[in-house]
């Protein structure tokens, strides 16, 4: 068997990013930049005023009267010039008239008529954005390889970028296979086990960044595999179930018959043995079990990497593991990597669930995390240190 280090290292190493693309900003959002965002103007472009108030041609000092000669809002200029003695009533993200040096704020003065008085030591603080205060044309606003944020996108776009070229989100179609298996509906068969691998799996998909192609059922026939899988234009492939080697397991020769070149390890892990992955051009396929358990947990450890390559993002480890503390002794582990269904807390630890049978969904419902053991871990013994897998939430 294929330790499941090696098995990770194999799936994410045989992609690359997808190629760039330009998207218009609201498209862009969590997807990673592909060059670097260069700010196409400076902003501000010209002195504004950071206040509502008065511009005036020096210091004013309290008591000082002033002479209102003209008003300046934001999105219009001032044509004349502001002298001594004069005051241009200017409000925020206006720019200073030719002549101002500093913005009177409107709360330290009293106004008659065309003339303001000073009320209070207006201090130090011209309340002058200057030009290129926040950046300059040809500033580099986003570095590549930066994975946008909404933030980003303000930046951007202040920047005067109306799209970006990025690695698009992947997309990701999602196939439920099985005779047995039938969508969640009032008047699905009394002796049908219905389909619920895929809905997690969908969902997983989008949580770490992907779009969602499709999710669907089809039953084990290979013609009918065999024509999903040739039309289907998503960019990862998840099949879920018949990826063994059974009488009716089709996957592995429905896709080999589509062309996939298939590399089927058979990783040693549990649960999650059969596994395979395949690549066609730039499709990839990733086979998962059929048992609910297994499914999710080969997911969150073989998905979420691929998605991570190729989106672009910066390498994440391929183990995400966080350290813990056990509410109760484990025995000793065999020869494949265990993630086991566990409950935390934060008074005593982890403790496993009672059982680790793979089909059972409500003890994954009620654990929130994974107790990992690899291959051929000692007895651990209660309060030691262990490794966990926190399951979405």
């Amino acid at each position: 068997m294929v330790p499941l280090e090696t098995a990770l290292e194999r799936v994410v190493t045989s992609v690359e990013p997808l190629a760039s693309r330009t998207l218009p900003l609201l498209d862009a959002d969590d997807c990673v930049l592909a060059e670097d965002c260069i700010a196409m103007r400076t902003k501000p472009p010209f002195a504004v005023s950071a206040m509502d108030g008065y511009a005036v041609a020096s210091a004013p000092l309290a008591g000082d009267q002033l002479e209102v000669v003209g008003e300046v809002p934001a999105g219009s200029q001032y044509s004349g010039k502001v002298g001594v003695g004069h005051a241009v009533r200017i409000f925020t993200g206006a720019p200073i008239p030719d002549g101002g040096t500093h913005v009177l704020i409107q709360e330290e003065t009293e106004r008659t008529g065309d003339i303001i008085t000073v009320s209070d030591d207006p201090g130090r603080n011209a309340n002058i954005r200057p030009a290129g205060g926040d950046f300059t044309k040809g500033d580099t606003l986003i570095a590549e390889g930066t994975q946008l944020t909404p933030q980003h996108l303000a930046l951007a776009a202040s920047g005067n970028h109306a799209e970006l070229l990025v690695h698009p989100k992947p997309s990701v179609a999602v196939m439920m296979n099985g005779d047995e298996l039938a969508w969640p509906d009032k008047d699905a068969p009394d002796d049908a086990i219905i389909a619920s691998n895929g809905f997690a799996l969908a969902t997983l998909a989008q949580r770490y960044g992907a779009k969602l192609h499709d999710l669907t059922l089809i039953r084990d026939d290979q013609g009918e595999l065999e024509a999903y899988i040739a039309q289907c234009e998503a960019d990862v492939l998840v099949t879920i179930g018949g990826a063994s080697v059974g009488d009716y397991d089709l996957i592995r020769p429905a896709l080999e018959a589509q062309g996939y070149a298939l590399d089927v390890p058979k990783v040693a892990l549990r649960p999650g043995k059969p596994t395979l992955f395949g690549r066609k051009g730039a499709k990839t396929v990733l086979g998962l079990p059929g048992n609910p358990v297994s499914s999710m947990v080969s997911a969150m450890l073989f998905l979420r990497p691929l998605i991570d390559r190729l989106a672009g993002r910066n390498p994440a480890p391929l183990l995400p593991l966080q350290k813990a503390r056990l509410a109760v002794g484990v025995p000793a582990n065999g020869n494949r990597a265990h993630f086991m269904r566990a409950i935390s807390n934060d008074e005593d630890g982890i403790r496993p669930v009672s059982s680790q049978d793979s089909s059972l969904l409500r003890l994954l419902g009620n654990a929130d995390v994974l107790l990992y053991r690899s291959a051929h871990a000692p007895a651990l013994e209660a309060g030691s240190t262990c490794e966990t897998l926190p399951l979405p939430r």
